[in-house]
């Protein structure tokens, strides 16, 4: 079984490594969520095309969903070890529904069910990958590698820090 509170360690510890948001002061909850619904519709595209690129796959793709959820998540103090009794892979529109649905909670300051549905999310994208034949975990590690030879700016990033300015 795969340990999502460890792998969300290991990406907090890489937001504070290169500079992207980790407390909840310095991340945009919006932004967040936006890049996950981005995530969620480049895997599909990536289900409709064959590339050459690693991390344009499938699988890099349901990985990038994954680690920007567990570090929402995360900088919200959020338990992903709690599986919800009711798991099953609904499909692309649930994760999508799933992120817009925490998002709303998150604006109406329903904190317990904004981490409730990051959560969901997190295991939505677990049965996902178990129904498509994923392995999740090679997905996660190999993403987390290539981001440790990534190189960001953090005065020019868009996309994983809150930019005070």
């Amino acid at each position: 079984m795969i340990d999502l509170n460890q792998i969300a360690d290991a990406v907090l510890d890489q937001a504070k490594e290169k500079g992207w948001g980790h407390t909840q002061e310095m991340l945009s909850v919006a932004e967040k969520i936006s890049l996950i619904h981005c995530e969620i519709s480049e895997y599909w595209f990536a289900t409709q095309r064959a590339t050459k690129s690693v991390k344009d796959t499938p699988e890099a793709e349901l990985a990038d969903i994954l680690l920007r959820t567990l570090h929402l998540g995360k900088v919200w103090e959020v338990d992903f070890g709690k599986q919800p009794a009711t798991l099953k892979n609904h499909g692309l529109l649930y994760l999508h529904r799933l992120t817009s649905l925490a998002y709303d909670y998150y604006r109406h300051k329903k904190n317990t069910l904004f981490k409730k549905y990051l959560n969901r999310l997190v295991w939505g994208v677990v049965a996902l990958a178990e129904s498509t034949g994923v392995d999740l975990r090679k997905a996660v590690q190999t993403k987390l590698e290539i981001n440790k030879s990534r190189v960001w700016k953090a005065k020019a990033l868009r996309g994983n820090y809150y930019d005070r300015s």
